[in-house]
């Protein structure tokens, strides 16, 4: 090879390394509803968490306690935020129509509120819910952003698949 075939693939190389560069920090992240880098890299893949068991908080909730099938639905929520409750209402009335889904309700509050709302919205013990309370900040911590509702939908195979801030239509997801 001459040196002019050499510099033209280096130039190609380095053209795509950019191009890569650029797809993969910049787009993606947008795609997914992120737009720091540092969290979207930190959550593109389902962080490893601790949360717990709102009947005893004592009791560790992990990621090994999901569903492996199902496309997982994180929201995290407070039930004093009225964009929270009106979102987990919508879902009280449709969670049976998500089959394939998982719907894992994360709150940092007592116990006792979080349990007594869900009752209140016929959302408590539903199969395809569960719920944890974050300690210590620990949603935060793994998942790098406290508006609420926040929501995360994560594919079964672990890679996230979207990430809303705010209130979302629920009906929405039967498009994804």
């Amino acid at each position: 090879m001459n040196r002019t075939m050499i510099k033209k693939l280096l130039l190609a190389g380095i053209s795509m390394l950019f191009v890569s560069y650029i797809l993969y920090f910049l787009i993606f992240p947008v795609y997914f509803g992120v737009s720091d880098i540092r969290t979207y890299l930190r959550i593109r893949k389902m962080p490893e968490f601790t949360f717990y068991q709102p009947e005893n908080d004592t009791i560790a909730f992990l990621p090994s306690d999901l569903s492996l099938n199902k496309q997982i639905v994180i929201i995290f929520f407070n039930t004093n935020c009225e964009y929270c409750r009106q979102e987990l209402e919508q879902l009280s009335f449709t969670a049976e129509e998500y089959g394939n889904m998982e719907f894992l309700l994360v709150a940092e509050q007592k116990p006792r509120a979080i349990i007594g709302y869900l009752q209140e919205i016929s959302l408590y013990g539903r199969s395809n819910v569960q719920v944890a309370i974050s300690k210590n900040l620990e949603f935060i911590k793994k998942f790098g952003h406290k508006p609420i509702p926040s929501t995360y939908i994560y594919m079964p195979n672990g890679h996230l698949r979207k990430r809303i801030i705010g209130a979302y239509p629920l009906h929405l997801l039967k498009e994804l």
